[in-house]
């Protein structure tokens, strides 16, 4: 955040465009009847949202004040409204993650919109979003919004990261314009073959 240029950043565990991608293997429920199973699991930091360009659909976006000790949050997308069969007014509710006998509760913060996250051939999934202060996953894709072309901040932001931490491997650099293309560069095939 502090590169001159960088409008904004943040990280997420599982990034949009990815092959890859969490699920759920628990129930999350509103109350009995209320249920979505399986859902997509991610981890973001304060301003993720706003980084990737996605204005909040209703609510907010994580704070740096969801650390451990403080209430636990969640944000959900569209489609996991949509799924609760409730509508997307869900902010202020308290959802319920099951695993076995293990429960934990999460008051909803925001609703983000879903995201076509394995790109334009895909289809919504129901998402669920938790904050990285709250949850330490074991890695994450950092992302920054930046003023101009995007190509000279590629080795900046590289450069950035491993000032903090020379030992933290930083791999696979790219524009989302870039995964784009290489996601589709695939059926792009097919189709011209």
């Amino acid at each position: 955040r502090a590169v001159p240029g960088v409008e904004s950043a943040a990280a997420v565990a599982y990034l949009p465009l990815t092959e890859y991608y969490s699920y759920m293997g628990a129930t999350i429920e509103l109350d009995a009847s209320h249920k979505v199973s399986p859902a997509m699991w991610d981890y973001a930091t304060s301003d993720y949202f706003r980084t990737m360009g996605t204005p909040m659909f209703e609510g907010r976006e994580f704070a740096d004040s969801d650390r451990p000790g403080s209430e636990r949050v969640a944000i959900v997308n569209r489609e996991f409204a949509a799924k609760l069969g409730i509508g997307p007014h869900l902010v202020g509710k308290s959802v319920s993650v099951r695993y076995g006998s293990d429960r934990r509760s999460y008051t909803i913060v925001g609703v983000a919109p879903s995201a076509l996250i394995r790109g334009p051939g895909g289809v919504p999934s129901a998402q669920m979003f938790l904050p990285v202060g709250q949850t330490h996953p074991g890695f994450v894709t950092f992302v920054a919004h930046v003023r101009g072309a995007m190509a000279p901040y590629l080795v900046v932001c590289r450069d950035a990261v491993q000032q903090v931490d020379r030992q933290v491997p930083v791999y696979d650099v790219k524009t989302l314009d870039q995964r784009l293309s290489d996601m589709l560069a695939r059926p792009r095939f097919y189709t011209t073959a």
